[in-house]
């Protein structure tokens, strides 16, 4: 399988000037609203929200090596800058859900494997905001006068009037069939023997009178899923938005946590308590939790893992989690090195992991590109978070690609995952459906 990395930009000569400054508090996707260039913003309630604007540098990869890749190139790259804060400059990415992308008209202009550092980098930080700007040629009044304009932006802005977002039809009907027609040559192929457990993913395409307003519809998602993480990748005008429940790995120093996250029902006090209850979705979470403990005592010096899952609801779904803690054995494992070895986990490929994803790439049927996939920041020194990619959708123009995927185990039934994809899939479409309609707050 070919391998293959693309330097867009690395610093060489100059040494990049770094230029910090408090500004307003804001939500860092408000910056969304700033310019059409690419740009990530990343939000949630523990204190790691940020949002990052065109690029200083950048590095693409493919194929098994990808993460390695993107490795070295971040220990390369940071060292051409001078002395600055601790945790700068951060690099956000994501490493799509195989090895190698293809290309179709839903994930044009994404990457197999990307890590940015932003010209533009915003953090909400307790009570204020922070404001880092990069000129990648080494000059300081450039970057100050960027940063200044920024903060009159940011200080000045007034609130861009709602947009309605309308769905006017979709193509549910003939998702629902495909996907039931794939459950079931998934499920005959478990019950050969052929793997203990595969997940099966569907698209739906929603098609919107005009296209939303990512900054908008984030605020959406955080009204509706606040424990979640909210996230949106702008490439060439699209954009991949979500709000993830599901944390894949955080290393803080020596310090690492991961969740597993498997066995869903809708979020009512019946269905919670019965999943508590449910063999089957019991059975699931175990071969997820079982996977994770496997790759993390292989690093750490000391590894707690939970005897029991708890409930966690996350919007109009609640699943299954059990949060793995642990003390890396020195030297710790770089964050991306701890992402290659988690990605997928049984929540999202299946058991055997080889297996499953061979089964679901020949029977799936189109392209998961960074749905399910590992996406957030890693600082200069290697720590940082990934979440995985779920309760996730693809915004290009006026079409809305939503994505949803189940669980299949030897006890599940076609008709159960048809229920459960499509009501992951309808807390998508209601938060689309209720942007700009008094879904969620105007800041």
């Amino acid at each position: 399988m070919t391998t293959l990395g693309s330097e867009l930009s690395l610093p060489r000569g100059p040494v990049p000037a770094l230029v910090l400054r408090s500004v307003p508090l804001v939500a860092p996707h408000t910056l969304l609203e700033l310019d059409d260039s690419d740009a990530f913003a990343f939000e949630n309630d523990d204190g790691q929200s940020f949002a990052g604007l065109g690029r200083a540098f950048a590095f693409e990869a493919s194929g098994p090596e990808r993460a390695a890749q993107l490795e070295h190139w971040l220990e390369r790259t940071e060292r051409s800058f001078a002395p600055a804060p601790l945790e700068l400059p951060l690099a956000y990415g994501a490493l799509s859900f195989c090895p190698l992308l293809a290309q179709d008209e839903t994930w044009r202009g994404f990457h197999a494997a990307e890590l940015v550092i932003p010209r533009v980098l915003y953090r909400a930080l307790g009570d204020r905001g922070e404001l880092c700007v990069i000129d990648p040629g080494g000059d300081s009044d450039r970057a100050r006068a960027h940063a200044g304009q920024i903060a009159a932006w940011l200080a000045e802005r007034r609130a861009p009037s709602d947009r309605t977002c309308v769905i006017s039809g979709s193509d549910e009907a003939a998702s629902q069939a495909r996907f039931g027609r794939v459950a079931a040559e998934l499920l005959a192929l478990i019950r050969a023997g052929g793997a203990q457990k595969i997940v099966a993913a569907r698209k739906v395409t929603l098609h919107l009178e005009r296209p939303p307003r990512p900054a908008q519809l984030l605020r959406t998602l955080g009204a509706r899923h606040p424990t979640a993480t909210r996230f949106c990748l702008r490439r060439e005008g699209a954009c991949f938005i979500g709000a993830s429940p599901e944390l894949l790995v955080e290393r803080r120093g020596r310090l690492v946590r991961s969740d597993a996250v498997a066995g869903s029902a809708p979020n009512t006090p019946a269905r919670r308590a019965a999943l508590l209850d449910s063999v089957k979705d019991r059975r699931e979470h175990e071969l997820v939790v079982e996977a994770i403990e496997q790759v993390l005592a292989a690093r750490c010096a000391q590894l707690s893992v939970p005897a029991e899952p708890k409930v966690r609801p996350s919007g109009t779904v609640a699943h299954l989690a059990t949060e793995l803690c642990g003390v890396l054995s020195s030297p710790p494992a770089h964050l991306l090195s701890l992402v290659d070895a988690l990605h997928p986990t049984p929540a999202l490929g299946g058991t055997p992991r080889e297996a499953a994803l061979r089964h679901i790439a020949q029977h799936e049927g189109f392209e998961r590109g960074l749905y399910g996939a590992p996406l957030g920041f890693v600082d200069r020194h290697g720590s940082g978070r990934f979440v995985v990619a779920l309760r996730s959708m693809v915004l290009r123009g006026k079409d809305a690609t939503l994505f949803a995927g189940a669980g299949l185990i030897a006890d599940s039934t076609v008709a159960q995952e048809v229920e459960e994809t499509s009501w992951k899939l309808r807390t998508l479409a209601d938060a689309l459906a209720a942007t700009g309609a008094g879904g969620e707050p105007t800041r």
